[in-house]
């Protein structure tokens, strides 16, 4: 709806300033050159039009489709902005930010080192809670083994160094990859990382 009133508004000040313009421009002109322009301009109009659309005129049923799809998407964009204004919930400030000594002494703990790596990726908050509790957010890392779904397993699969040697002189590969998802003795992960 803000995006809709956006675009409004725009037209508005831009048909204002033809407006403007037009009227500054009748004292030079007589009725006869206005109508004449006019008609050209409409013409000129209605053929960029049929430029643009490939030189068919839109249908009504496609008119209301992309009319649909507009307020689809403006709907979804005031949902995010809706979403943005809401801000941190109640369990992120009162839990992380005013109580981080609870934090850090239950439930840091229970994160492994790929949790704590998603968690330092956050916000700048969140390094803040790791720098409280000691935790040096910059040596954090991902371990294979210790992802616990595959939709972790595949944010790991993207950010892989592929090509590139790891600490063990190993070529990072899919090889290597399926052998660490070997350890987490969870056979769909392993047929997941066998299919990609």
């Amino acid at each position: 709806i803000l995006l809709l009133a956006f675009f409004t508004f725009a037209s508005f000040l831009r048909m204002r300033h033809k407006d403007a313009v037009v009227s500054r421009a009748l004292p030079k002109l007589n009725t006869t050159e206005i109508d004449i322009s006019s008609k050209k301009n409409a013409d000129l109009r209605r053929r960029r039009r049929r430029r643009i659309m490939g030189g068919k005129k839109i249908s009504g049923a496609r008119k209301r489709k992309k009319k649909k799809e507009k307020e689809e998407a403006a709907k979804e964009a005031v949902a995010d902005m809706e979403r943005l204004k809401l801000g941190p919930t109640p369990l992120w400030t009162g839990l992380v930010l005013h109580h981080k000594d609870v934090f850090v002494s239950h439930v840091l703990p229970k994160l492994n080192r790929t949790d704590r790596l998603f968690f330092s990726k956050v916000n700048l908050e969140s390094w803040g809670v790791l720098k409280y509790a000691r935790v040096d957010a910059s040596e954090l890392g991902i371990v294979v083994w210790e992802c616990a779904s595959i939709s972790t397993l595949e944010w790991v699969w993207n950010n892989m160094p592929w090509g590139e040697k790891d600490d063990g002189g190993s070529v990072i590969d899919q090889t290597l990859f399926c052998m660490h998802v070997v350890l987490t003795n969870k056979l769909e992960f392993l047929k997941w990382a066998r299919e990609v």
